[in-house]
């Protein structure tokens, strides 16, 4: 079982580096492309929900996580620090409050 912290497993894939802080299989590291899809559309596949979830489309759920900073712009090792602005739901935008992040 894995943390609900897709941001954090995005940065284990990419990076390989387990909670105690080694390397383990660091030929299995995927590129950021990979590790956000598998967050996304693979995490929704998972469930057999790829047809409501986990991608932005026409007749889509309009459900995501807005973040403050895009993550192609961070080193890999900084991706599961980047701060969440709020998220979208059903079309409407809902800013994370100051006292909650």
């Amino acid at each position: 079982m894995a943390p609900a912290q897709p941001l954090l497993l995005a940065l284990v894939a990419m990076n390989r580096i387990a909670s105690d802080g080694k390397v383990w299989g660091p030929e299995q590291r995927v590129p950021l492309e990979l590790a956000l899809r598998a967050i996304t559309i693979e995490g929704a596949r998972s469930l057999g929900l790829e047809d409501e979830i986990g991608s932005i489309e026409v007749g889509k759920r309009a459900g995501l996580t807005v973040l403050e900073t895009d993550p192609y712009d961070v080193p890999t090792e900084e991706i599961a620090g980047i701060p969440i602005w709020g998220t979208m739901f059903e079309g409407r935008l809902h800013p994370l409050s100051a006292s909650r992040q």
